[in-house]
């Protein structure tokens, strides 16, 4: 029974959605990362922090931006595993084509080396 393997067309449609499914999370990423930037732009300086002029309401945006950072953090954590999986699915796939690739190629060379014998 001969091995089920994918097409050209198949090959190429998983690279495809494996680079689009990676590009939507670098740009989730991207944006997550602009939005800490802008949040820490805000920060006041760590002498500013501690003096006595800081106002209650700053220390309530303090305290908000804060906790959106900690979220961005977490989505940011959350979106470089998901870009971690997507690249270590995307190695095994290569890694596949590689072993077929070479499979491929030991039988071209066997069926060049032995043209009556068929490569078998």
């Amino acid at each position: 029974m001969a091995e089920e393997r994918p097409t050209a067309g198949e090959a190429d449609s998983a690279i495809k959605s494996g680079r689009d499914s990676a590009e939507a999370i670098l740009h989730r990423l991207e944006s997550a990362l602009a939005r800490v930037a802008q949040l820490t732009q805000r920060l006041p300086s760590a002498d500013d922090l501690f003096s006595p002029t800081v106002q209650s309401h700053q220390a309530e945006r303090l305290a908000r931006d804060y906790a959106e950072l900690r979220e961005r953090h977490a989505v940011l954590s959350d979106e470089h595993q998901a870009l971690r999986r997507a690249h270590d699915a995307l190695l095994e796939r290569q890694r596949e084509a590689e072993k077929r690739i070479s499979a491929v190629m030991a039988r071209v060379q066997a069926m060049i080396a032995n043209p009556a014998g068929g490569g078998e």
